[in-house]
């Protein structure tokens, strides 16, 4: 099996287009490793964790809509 390597700027554009909510399976899709979802989910990282498997990435406080999209991905 190939490693994709992954695109700083697909993820971006994607999360982007999908209310900064996505699941680990779409940034894995993306060929995000579980390394760098985890290290960018950490402490001083630029995203949080929203649900288990589901990430936001901006460190605010989560909208209402932002939620929804969040459970929906859960």
């Amino acid at each position: 099996m190939t490693k994709r390597l992954f695109d700083p700027r697909e993820v971006d554009s994607h999360v982007a287009s999908h209310g900064h909510v996505a699941s680990h399976a779409e940034l894995r899709a993306m060929g995000v490793s579980m390394a760098t979802i985890t290290r960018r989910i950490g402490v001083g990282g630029p995203w949080q964790r929203l649900l288990p498997g589901v990430v936001l990435t901006h460190r605010g406080t989560p909208t209402r809509r932002e939620l929804l999209l969040g459970a929906r991905a859960f």
